[in-house]
């Protein structure tokens, strides 16, 4: 069953990320050149008017990509040749890279490790990483890649998986890009892919030849399976949907300018502010003014898009 979250025949949308704690979507789109986000509900299914949230200062967005964690959007543009961050809404840009790109395209996030993977199809192809302030810049995958579309993360086997258009193929690597696979490679069957995503034990692509869906095995040669046509329409972005990931919780924060933990108070939802003496046991998360947060991990899935979340079991000492 296809449902249809919003229809604007004028519109040319890229690339497609969300945000699962807050039922955010994101979406790039080339003309006119932005980005935009809506508030949908898979409970009843209703979608509110998109708001636009970077119309400025930029040329060609492609690939999007939500950080729930930090609460940052993250996006390529073509047109710059820069990998941008800014807040859910478009506010706080920062430029994280802006020098060798030629045409970068896809854009995936390890938040655990703070890392950015992107792939590049202009005259040197190529996938890198860096880290979230853009430092500590590598190139992974430099051979064997000519329009690398689409890339996908899997964060439980640490693996990257991509798919190439012009060599009509899906491959993987390890994080770092030793261990390259040959997941698939077939001028009819995969065509000419443009997105892919990973899910357990599938990757799922749209082909541009086929006007489709499909998922197939992660196990190396294996065939392709239809899951829905779709024509006349080239399918650009995917992102797959878990409904299933837990239950959310949800925090109050714990702030303190002067980071002394005696200093510390509740930040609770009517504004009242109270004594870390009378804290209950419960989620939190820890946050001073200058930026710093506690714990540094970053939580799992099920803790829909909080940022540092800790259990309380008493008082902060």
């Amino acid at each position: 069953m296809i449902e249809k979250v919003m229809i604007d025949p004028s519109s040319e949308v890229v690339a497609v990320d969300y945000h699962p704690g807050q039922n955010l979507i994101f979406w790039t789109e080339i003309e006119p050149p932005t980005i935009s986000r809506l508030h949908y509900s898979l409970i009843d299914n209703v979608a509110t008017a998109v708001t636009v949230i970077i119309s400025e200062s930029i040329e060609k967005p492609e690939g999007i990509a939500i950080d729930p964690f930090q609460d940052h959007v993250y996006w390529v543009d073509s047109g710059t040749d820069q990998i941008v961050r800014a807040n859910l809404d478009g506010s706080n840009r920062t430029v994280i890279v802006n020098s060798s790109l030629d045409k970068p395209r896809a854009i995936e996030l390890d938040p655990s490790n703070e890392m950015i993977y992107f792939s590049d199809w202009g005259s040197t192809p190529k996938i890198e990483r860096c880290k979230f302030d853009g430092s500590n810049r590598q190139a992974i995958i430099t051979t064997d890649v000519y329009w690398p579309n689409g890339i996908a993360l899997d964060l439980t086997e640490e693996r990257l998986f991509w798919c190439d258009a012009w060599f009509h193929q899906i491959k993987s690597a390890n994080f770092d890009g030793s261990d390259v696979q040959l997941i698939r490679k077939s001028s009819f069957q995969i065509g000419h892919p443009f997105d892919i995503e990973v899910d357990g034990n599938h990757l799922y692509f749209g082909s541009w030849n086929h006007d489709a869906l499909f998922k197939i095995s992660k196990i190396p040669q294996s065939s392709p399976e239809l899951i829905v046509e779709i024509p006349p329409y080239d399918p650009m972005g995917l992102k797959i949907y878990r409904s299933d990931i837990g239950n959310c919780y949800n925090y109050l924060s714990i702030e303190d300018e002067e980071k002394r933990s005696t200093g510390y108070s509740l930040s609770s939802p009517n504004e009242e502010y109270l004594s870390d003496e009378g804290l209950e046991p419960g989620w939190y998360r820890i946050i001073s003014e200058n930026g710093d947060h506690m714990p540094i991990s970053t939580p799992g899935v099920e803790k829909c898009g909080t940022k540092n979340p800790i259990w309380l079991n008493g008082n902060i000492s």
